[in-house]
């Protein structure tokens, strides 16, 4: 992964970054609103990264276990709902509407989608942010990341 440099009125905002990644390494990337913009903003259009945003939200009316059953299917995957349900710990939230969750778990269902992305890596804006505590361990095992403020993590 790489980063080019970038200037405004001749000062050097980012300089160039290299990110040499192996499979299941998760990099942390601390670093004030602007530059994190734009580091995003150079990879929007790479096919090999899944971006998430912490703007991102989900479709409020569908409940999670729609939500899932929707993500299987445009994602073509050949999980089954019910053991979806069970490895993402949601057996109890599957009939509730995603706009009745906890403001952690909303964030914690639209994290998920990471789950079914198909690309490399991964890229996510603020991911424990808003989770409470145990959402934040939830997602974490299912990641299988251990370091609480990755930004980039490689599949």
């Amino acid at each position: 992964m790489q980063f080019q440099p970038m200037y405004y009125d001749g000062e050097l905002l980012l300089p160039k970054i290299e990110l040499n990644m192996t499979s299941n390494q998760s990099i942390g990337i601390i670093t004030d609103l602007k530059r994190k913009q734009l580091l995003m903003n150079q990879l929007v259009n790479h096919s090999q990264y899944y971006l998430f945003r912490t703007g991102q939200s989900e479709y409020m009316r569908l409940t999670v276990e729609e939500l899932i059953t929707f993500l299987i299917k445009v994602t073509v995957r050949n999980e089954r709902v019910a053991l979806l349900m069970d490895y993402f710990a949601l057996k109890e939230e599957r009939k509730v509407k995603i706009k009745d969750l906890s403001s952690s778990k909303r964030m914690y269902v639209t994290l998920l989608r990471v789950f079914f992305a198909h690309q490399p890596t991964l890229v996510l804006e603020e991911p424990y942010f808003y989770l409470e505590e145990q959402d934040r361990r939830q997602f974490k095992r299912i990641l299988g990341v251990i370091d609480p403020t990755s930004l980039i993590c490689k599949k």
